[in-house]
Parts: structure tokens; sequence; C-alpha cells
């Protein structure tokens, strides 16, 4: 078997992975994920989005800047609320980045860098989920927001995904190239370590 050089205490990617992570977590914990933004009728403009700490509890954040009675938040909120599932798949998402994270803390460079690709993988899969699926339900309150439109880049009238998803995605990509690259250094460093047995030269 062959005994590759200890893991040193501090490597760049061992603080490039989890803080990526973690600055994924704030910015869709922080910034909107996903929502709608349109004229409704006589409720004038109403926005509604879903902050990533508004995912998890299913409470979005309801602004209409020229309606003050009756209060926006209190017609549509309940409609606007999220279901279970999509909240489940915020919180999952929420767990994922939060493991990717804490992968600093796992000492053997193997299982780090698993614990970061599998992270990187699911995370993505789940944090497109949860913010299409709540585009799509910021949408469906069509009783009070005529969405028949989708703004995927959150801009202009319609449901879509908002700025913080797509930091949070960019985040969550350029920490898996940083872990890919680090597979790629750790297969080179073991098949250098492989031609270096003895008696490969007899």
């Amino acid at each position: 078997m062959v005994n590759l050089p200890p893991d040193s205490p501090v490597t760049l990617s061992r603080v490039l992975i989890p803080l990526g992570f973690l600055l994924a977590l704030l910015a869709a914990a922080v910034l909107p994920l996903a929502g709608v933004s349109c004229g409704a009728d006589t409720h004038g403009l109403i926005r509604i989005c879903y902050p990533g700490w508004g995912a998890v509890s299913g409470t979005p954040n309801i602004t209409s800047p020229y309606v003050t009675s009756p209060d926006p938040a209190t017609i549509v909120g309940p409609a606007a609320t999220l279901p279970t599932g999509i909240r489940l798949f915020a919180a999952l998402t929420t767990l994922v980045l939060l493991a990717g994270a804490a992968s600093a803390l796992v000492p053997n460079t193997y299982r780090r860098v698993a614990v970061g690709a599998t992270a990187t993988a699911v995370s993505l899969v789940l944090l497109v989920a949860t913010a299409v699926l709540a585009a799509a339900h910021a949408g469906s309150v069509y009783v009070y927001v005529d969405a028949s439109s989708w703004a995927w880049l959150g801009i202009g009238d319609g449901a879509g995904v908002s700025g913080g998803f797509w930091l949070a995605l960019v985040l969550v990509v350029g920490t898996g190239v940083v872990v890919l690259s680090n597979i790629s250094g750790l297969r080179s460093a073991r098949a250098d370590a492989d031609l270096r047995m003895p008696g490969l030269d007899a």
C-alpha cells in the first residue's frame, strides 16, 4: 500500500471549498431565490419573493410600493405561502451546503474531497429544484398576480428565479471546479507515488 505524504493542516483548497459553500449558503439565505413581480389589476404592483430563509419557513416577502390598504401581505400571504414539499427542498439545500462548508473539518484529504464533490452535485440539484418550484408557486397565485410570463433572469414581469439563485449557483459551480481540480491533483500524486514504489525500476 502506498503511503502518501500527510495532509498539511491548511491548504488553499481546504479554505476555498468550505468558503465557497458558506458564501453560497449566505447568498441563498439572504438574497431572493425566486419570485414574481408584475401588475395585478386593481392591486397595483405586487412583488412576491422567497429568500432562502423564507423558502425554508415557507413565508414569502411581499411588497407593494403603491398599495397601502388593504395590506398586500394579508391578502396574498396565505396563497403565496410555500407548501411543505418545497420547504423540504429548501431545508435540504441548506443542510447540504452546511455539510460542504463543514468539509474543512475532515482531516483525511480523500474523504474531504469526496464530501466536497458530493455536496457540490447534490446542492446543485436541490438549489435548482427549490428555486424553480418556488418561482412556479409564486406564479400560481394567479388570483392576485397575472404571472403568465417567466422572467428567468429576475428582470421584468412574470415569475422566475432571482439574483440570489444565480449568485449561489455560480458559487457552487466555482466550488465544484476547485473540487475537481483537487481530485485531479490527488490522482496525479497517487500515480507519481505508484511509480516510485520500490522494485518498479529493477
